[in-house]
């Protein structure tokens, strides 16, 4: 009988009876619906920006539900048909990484892919930047631009921007004096452990020539924060080290670690953070460790933040083409 009842709630797209169905949730949307929901598509035969995740090269990432591949690759297979085994998914005439127009698509061997690619100069030396792109880049970096987005513009990695804002940070103190310099002879890079630039640390870290035993934090945590920090009358903003998101880290203590910089901040001048809630900017500036433009919120009160910080930059700084 309970076998009767099942075949009779039978769900004719799915084939899981209701009851079933009632416990998993909501059918999940097509592969083809929840990609064109991340597809920006202008007026014409232009390209279809990917609006979805993308790695660091600049392509974007779909999940199939099977399988995560490339945004162009999913683009093709959606809406072309399967790539042909042993090819890959190639670009026409656009040479746009973010574009997902399967008219700009076309398949090809690797050897055709790397051939196309060296033709069109994605295989040579890193991009050399300017001294504007330097500039535009600490520019960009103070107004809380994710580190991906500048690394995709520029054409160099994530790890290079992220250099470049932390070195930016820590070439001068807070008194306006210019650091150290390492103490490696020919380096002259500013000082950031135990003596020595960040590149040349680590290389004696590898070479075995530092000492087992940590250097003592003899400085308190407010003194050592003040001189990350950029005062102005408006945001007061972290100059030192800078992660993949945009947010500044700070190494609160030996025990704790590194957290980051604007939860530093509400914890050392305002307070303990609630249980279960968050510290949000009301600046909307995700580098600000001004403790007057942080409040602790609930999660939803984040990312609500985050989402109108986002809006912020794309009209304040527009996308390259």
């Amino acid at each position: 009988m309970y076998g009767s009842f099942v075949s009779k709630t039978q769900d004719a797209v799915t084939g899981c009876s209701s009851l079933v169905r009632k416990r998993m949730g909501p059918a999940p949307k097509p592969p083809i619906e929840r990609f064109l929901a991340l597809v920006e598509k202008p007026e014409g035969e232009g390209c279809w920006e990917w609006r979805g995740h993308r790695i660091a090269a600049g392509y974007g990432q779909f999940n199939m539900g099977d399988r995560v591949v490339g945004a162009h690759v999913a683009a093709y297979e959606l809406f072309v048909g399967p790539v042909p085994e042993g090819h890959d998914v190639r670009h026409k005439e656009c040479d746009n990484r973010g574009c997902v127009n399967p008219l700009h698509l076309l398949t090809g061997t690797r050897k055709q892919n790397m051939a196309d690619a060296l033709e069109k100069g994605r295989l040579g030396k890193r991009t050399k930047l300017t001294e504007a792109d330097l500039q535009e880049i600490l520019r960009l970096g103070s107004c809380g631009t994710p580190q991906s987005e500048m690394a995709t513009k520029f054409n160099v990695s994530i790890g290079y921007i992220s250099r470049l804002l932390r070195d930016a940070g820590q070439v001068r103190r807070r008194d306006g004096r210019r650091r150290a310099e390492c103490s490696t002879e020919g380096c002259g890079h500013p000082i950031v452990a135990r003596g020595f630039c960040s590149r040349c640390y680590y290389a004696a870290r590898r070479a075995g020539t530092l000492e087992a035993q940590p250097v003592a934090r003899t400085l308190p945590p407010e003194e050592r924060f003040f001189e990350h920090v950029e005062k102005s009358d408006d945001c007061w903003l972290w100059t030192g080290h800078i992660n993949s998101m945009g947010y500044g880290s700070f190494g609160i203590s030996v025990e704790r670690g590194s957290i980051l910089a604007h939860v530093a901040s509400h914890e050392m001048f305002v307070g303990p953070i609630p249980e279960g809630m968050e510290v949000c900017h009301k600046c909307a500036v995700p580098l600000c460790v001004r403790p007057e433009h942080l409040y602790a919120g609930t999660h939803t009160q984040n990312m609500q933040d985050a989402r109108e910080a986002k809006l912020a930059r794309e009209v304040l700084i527009p996308r390259s083409e």
